[in-house]
């Protein structure tokens, strides 16, 4: 997934290439906002961060096709690949399983040779009863009864495979499945109850992550356990505006090194502890108030509620339900739905997030519930953030 900064970057690296003194005429004629050159000739890279910093994934898309249409750069992930995990692909993974690969040949960056185990701390066979059901797989040699016993011979008794038997098994998913399914295979590999914690599987992921890059897929941590990172595959695209992209917006738009700690706390925390998850959003909506007082110059009184901040805030805002715009239809609820919010998450803060003690009876809430949270929370704080620069532009 490439987010909403990453993509930014691309488009900074990409127009970099044009000199100082061409690239206020070329943002210009993208749709960015003017500037003074001096600016570029100070540094290029700043002088298109500044244009774009604002920008929202829709804004971004716009300015992709842009680039596309007129300049003949194509940066949307959609367009790029193919989404095939080819048989070239295929055979380098293969190979880097088997040989690993060596890294740094300098004098001052001794060579390190970097290989894993494709079954980890597993024996093959019981690396293999995780990522398919062996008993429904056909039996060739018909001494045995079972494929495990087939296969136990061959790599254990008699140890008379290739070494590469397990990638050329015609039986054996590795050689049947393509794209994702395949990849759940190699995710499976770099599973905790599979890896070596000791070993060097995460610069072996990370190589197969360059691989399989160019066909337009990753292996992204999809959840933790046990503090342990869990990696899943999934195609790269910029289309999708998950909760944690969108996490990633608000500390473009506040810069504050508290507010970026918290969001990468929240971000973790989503998939597997909702309490946390609960109570970094409630920090979150918090800090974004205060940072929006502090703008506004709003007179807060000492230590507000989290509610009585919010109300102050949204009047200064002009986003009390009360105000003309709330005269259009529909909008004087989704106002009115806006307090709701933030009375909601100091309540559910309270009870189930983090901070408080609990019952010895306690249950966190289930996963959808921590999603529900972050993902109204991390709305409505965009929605204040986009207010902010409206008013300011007005």
């Amino acid at each position: 997934m490439i987010s909403l900064i990453e993509m930014k970057e691309k488009i900074v690296d990409e127009l970099y290439v044009y000199k100082a003194y061409e690239l206020p005429n070329v943002c210009t004629g993208l749709g960015m906002k003017n500037g003074d050159s001096s600016e570029a000739f100070s540094s290029k890279r700043v002088y298109v961060r500044n244009r774009i910093s604002g920008y929202s994934k829709e804004k971004i898309m716009n300015l992709l096709y842009k680039l596309k249409d007129e300049f003949e750069i194509n940066l949307i992930p959609e367009e790029l690949f193919d989404y095939n995990i080819t048989n070239i692909t295929k055979k380098s993974i293969k190979e880097l399983l088997l040989k690993g690969y060596k890294n740094g040949s300098d004098f001052f960056s001794p060579e390190s040779h970097y290989k894993i185990n494709w079954h980890g701390t597993m024996n093959p066979i019981e690396f293999i009863k995780r990522i398919t059901n062996i008993d429904n797989i056909k039996i060739e040699d018909t001494r045995f009864d079972t494929l495990e016993e087939e296969l136990w011979q061959h790599t254990v008794n008699n140890d008379d495979y290739d070494i590469d038997w397990f990638f050329e098994f015609d039986r054996l998913p590795y050689k049947q499945l393509q794209n994702i399914e395949f990849l759940k295979i190699i995710a499976e590999m770099f599973h905790p109850e599979v890896r070596d914690e000791n070993g060097y599987w995460l610069e072996i992921l990370n190589r197969i992550n360059q691989l399989i890059y160019h066909d337009g897929y990753e292996l992204y941590i999809s959840k933790t356990i046990s503090g342990c990172s869990l990696y899943s595959p999934r195609k790269i695209t910029f289309r999708e505006n998950t909760i944690i992209e969108r996490i990633q917006e608000v500390t473009e738009k506040i810069d504050n090194a508290y507010l970026r700690k918290n969001v990468i706390l929240l971000q973790k925390s989503i998939k597997d502890n909702s309490s946390v998850a609960i109570g970094k959003a409630k920090e979150l909506l918090e800090t974004t108030l205060k940072y929006l007082s502090d703008e506004r110059n709003i007179d807060i009184p000492k230590n507000p509620t989290l509610t009585k901040l919010d109300k102050l805030v949204r009047q200064n805002l002009k986003l009390d339900a009360t105000k003309d715009n709330a005269k259009i239809p529909g909008v004087g609820d989704i106002l009115s739905g806006l307090a709701k919010i933030t009375n909601g998450m100091a309540n559910l803060r309270n009870s189930y997030g983090d901070g408080h003690g609990k019952s010895i009876d306690y249950k966190e809430l289930p996963e959808r519930y921590a999603e529900l949270a972050v993902g109204a929370t991390v709305t409505y704080v965009l929605f204040l953030l986009d207010t902010l620069e409206y008013n300011e532009n007005q």
